[in-house]
């Protein structure tokens, strides 16, 4: 098998294609099976599409309609039981939904996601950022359409309608314009149940994938969270470390000390927010927790700054074996390990750095230790729980530096981080095979709606 073929995806090679084409007339559609239509969406509704309720923000009756914004719709089409809010019935009602509804983001980062509202959603309204399609059921089947909206053409299309202004919209005028490739209505029927078939089997799959994902981090903070805390002797007498998460640790291992009496805690002090013209083709590196990947720093990501502005503030320039926390965000706990440094760098605000402190001229802790620490369950819990705030969650210097730790001796660190370098490696590689999986089963399912929905497969038989 030539190299093509290994990259043909399976369903090409064994699902039959239409003999006769016809030009669309549609840029963006290109060709389409000689007997489908294409037919604007206007045409294709029993009822004008409407922009929903221009509520600010539901209340939490469960007895009323559940009021849908496009911030509770999850990527697979499935609504997010956390962020329920309701309307009230009186409110509701002129914007309720019925079983096969299509809803439309119009504006912001997210026009043109698509929802279809099922009535085992329960009893639910939308918000005004949405635009709903009544689709009618004699001339359409939603489920194809649905399908439609997932696919390349669909996003090419939106693309060329956005209106640029502060930010994108798609009116609903725009969206009746939309031109869907529509093969007859059994046969609309027929792809909507071939994918609904095939999407299920690809999905079970990447759930799979994913649980194996969960359980084999969950091994790897346990692995993690076992060998930091008791070591790697089962054989060594335990006493109490006198700290009561920690319980029971190797009877020679230091006594427990806060974070700051063994590590010196930096973060941004002297320095005033970045503004954008401070930036830098070249010079030291300023380094975020957006840079941080797999536990590393990618530093070509990272943007630069001027000499000057580097030396402003010693506290929080880094060394090679500095370990980085983000304190606060989204991305709170997230950390990078600074292995390498190849130039001058700094941190940027919100981000904590850990610097081993010494005694009689050594090192307390060497780096790969502490970073294997911060990685522990245990102390990502006690990150989570011990944040504070309220739309921005952050947790102080001074409550980190009074997490308490009980340490070995060196020679003993080393290996533990010898140890748990090799064990996670393995887990990372199990991580990164099923990661991949993922990725080429999400590749294959939207290039198979794509192919299906656009008349380049013909699914009939299948």
């Amino acid at each position: 098998m030539n190299k093509t073929n290994k990259r043909t995806p399976e369903f090409r090679r064994t699902l039959q294609t239409y003999s006769q084409l016809k030009e669309s007339g549609v840029q963006w559609l290109g060709q389409v099976p000689e007997h489908w239509e294409v037919k604007r969406l206007k045409y294709l509704v029993s009822a004008p599409l409407q922009y929903g309720a221009s509520e600010e923000s539901g209340q939490n009756e469960e007895g009323d309609p559940r009021f849908i914004r496009i911030t509770d719709i999850r990527e697979d089409g499935t609504l997010r039981d956390e962020s329920f809010c309701s309307l009230p019935v009186e409110v509701a009602k002129p914007f309720m939904l019925e079983d096969g509804d299509l809803l439309f983001a119009r504006s912001g980062a997210t026009v043109g996601k698509s929802f279809m509202y099922r009535s085992a959603f329960g009893k639910a309204c939308f918000a005004g950022y949405l635009i709903r399609a009544r689709i009618d059921k004699a001339k359409a089947e939603q489920k194809f359409i649905n399908y439609f909206t997932s696919s390349p053409s669909y996003w090419q299309w939106l693309a060329s309608s956005s209106i640029q202004s502060t930010i994108q919209n798609v009116n609903a005028e725009k969206y009746n314009s939309l031109a869907l490739p529509l093969p007859p209505l059994a046969e609309q029927r027929a792809i909507a149940a071939y994918l609904d078939r095939e999407t299920a089997r690809l999905d079970t799959l990447i759930s799979r994938q994913q649980r194996m994902i969960e359980l084999s981090l969950e091994k790897r903070r346990a692995l993690i969270g076992h060998a930091v805390t008791r070591g790697l002797d089962k054989s060594a007498p335990l006493r109490d470390s006198g700290v009561e998460w920690l319980g029971l640790v190797p009877a020679h291992w230091n006594d427990a000390r806060k974070m700051k009496e063994v590590s010196s805690l930096k973060g941004r002090l002297g320095w005033q927010g970045l503004k954008a013209d401070e930036y830098r083709e070249q010079g030291p590196y300023v380094v975020s927790s957006a840079h941080f990947k797999e536990l590393h720093i990618k530093w070509e990501l990272c943007p630069h700054i001027s000499s000057e502005r580097y030396e402003l503030d010693s506290n929080i320039q880094l060394r090679e074996g500095d370990v980085l926390l983000m304190k606060d965000g989204a991305a709170l706990g997230k950390l990078a390990w600074v292995d390498k440094l190849p130039d001058r760098a700094c941190l940027n605000s919100h981000l904590l750095l850990f610097r081993s402190r010494q005694h009689s001229g050594e090192d307390l802790y060497i780096p790969q230790f502490i970073f294997f620490l911060l990685q522990s369950e245990h102390f990502q819990e006690f990150i989570k729980v011990n944040a504070t705030g309220t739309t921005f969650l952050g947790i102080s210097q001074e409550t980190i530096g009074n997490y308490r730790v009980t340490l070995p001796p060196i020679s003993e660190q080393r290996a533990i981080v010898s140890y748990l370098d090799s064990e996670t490696a393995k887990i990372d590689t199990l991580i990164e095979k099923a990661r991949r999986a993922i990725e080429l089963m999400r590749e294959h399912r939207s290039a198979l709606i794509a192919a299906a929905v656009t008349g380049q497969i013909d699914v009939r038989a299948a």
